[in-house]
């Protein structure tokens, strides 16, 4: 953590990670990780360009059309894992009101406080960039003091570095500008980096000499949301990561909680082997009781990790003076207050890969 001037304000190392949870960890980025999980699947497990228009539960089953009447698919259960914005659960849910089933809290807009551009260079020249060849990645944060803007950056493989800026804003006026567009075009983001051009990296460079190095359509813009649903299931459709609890990515919980809830989910698919109505009910209500208490817990933890890092609002400045004590108190909290029981801790117990027995990771690096 650094202030405006690359002031160091505090250093969180985790030694004791790989005892807490049981393995290392390692920073990629996701084309890789997209890459090394499809690796691992028949080709014809995946159909891609399909987008689901209805879904019709029947006796024995449930079908997902999309868009033609010869595009239908047939299943025991349909499971969205298709974002905050789930078609599954728009879906899902539409039935439920018809029902008067839906509770009210769902039917509330998600909660959009903040937004954030991002992007990844392209491999940058060690001899220009500083930290580039270390063995580890860095990941720092700098706090801005004289601007709303906080911003951080990550080096990763390839001698690239993966950026970030955020900003706090009002939620009724981002409410309007979502309601007035589908999509940010190029001067949103342009507006964001070129009030931070001059901002300072640990990389002994500018934010500005790292857009420079990013390509243009890698840079992304978007709205930073939040809403932990509490319906997860009903009748043979279950929903799973974002698609149920979508949390701020300022403590790196999202996707994590989505793998959880995947592997959770498969062993008790493959451990009950449910076809009945009554059974697939039960499943998915064990799915949700081992998976909703902790993720209420990482839900509001992460949130008041947003208010610290991006916060500029009057509550949130007050709680980033005291950065280095919060920073501290939530890592302790979170991380190395667990006992391993505590943990989150899956083993995924479904039957044997169905990929190759090893994998390279310089098989699947981009």
């Amino acid at each position: 953590m650094f202030d405006h001037n690359l002031n160091r304000l505090a250093t969180v190392q985790m030694p004791e990670l790989s005892t807490l949870v049981g393995h290392p960890y390692m920073a990629v980025d996701r084309p890789c990780l997209y890459n090394l999980l499809l690796s691992m699947l028949p080709l014809d497990c995946i159909l891609f360009n399909k987008r689901i228009t209805n879904v019709n539960e029947y006796i024995g089953g449930v079908s997902v059309s999309c868009g033609t009447e010869k595009d239908v698919y047939h299943g025991d259960i349909l499971v969205g894992a298709d974002g905050i914005h789930s078609a599954v659960r728009q879906i899902l849910f539409k039935r439920l009101e018809e029902l008067q089933k839906l509770p009210e809290e769902d039917t509330e807009t998600f909660s959009r406080g903040y937004i954030t551009v991002l992007g990844t260079t392209r491999p940058l020249n060690p001899e220009k960039f500083k930290n580039l060849t270390d063995s580890y990645s860095d990941f720092s944060q700098v706090y801005g003091s004289k601007c709303p803007y906080t911003w951080s950056t990550l080096n990763v493989r390839g001698s690239r570095v993966c950026w970030s800026i955020h900003s706090q804003v009002d939620a009724s006026a981002s409410e309007n500008q979502m309601f007035r567009r589908t999509s940010w075009d190029s001067q949103d983001s342009h507006d964001v980096l070129k009030a931070c051009v001059n901002f300072k990296t640990v990389y002994g460079c500018t934010l500005g000499e790292l857009f420079k190095e990013t390509p243009v359509d890698g840079i992304s813009m978007v709205f930073l949301e939040e809403k932990l649903f509490k319906t997860w299931h009903f009748g043979r459709i279950g929903l799973l990561g974002d698609a149920c609890h979508k949390m701020l990515p300022s403590s790196g919980q999202g996707a994590v909680n989505a793998f959880h809830d995947a592997i959770v989910l498969a062993n008790l698919v493959y451990e009950y082997q449910p076809t009945t109505a009554e059974g697939i009910t039960t499943m998915f209500e064990k799915y949700k009781t081992e998976r909703f208490e902790r993720i209420q817990k990482q839900y509001a933890v992460t949130h008041f990790q947003a208010m610290v890092q991006y916060g500029q609002m009057v509550l949130s400045l007050a709680q980033r003076t005291i950065p280095r004590l919060t920073l501290l108190i939530f890592f302790h909290d979170c991380c190395l207050g667990f006992k391993m029981p505590d943990a989150s801790l899956y083993a995924y117990k479904a039957p044997p890969k169905m990929g190759p027995d090893t994998l390279d990771l310089e098989d699947v690096y981009i």
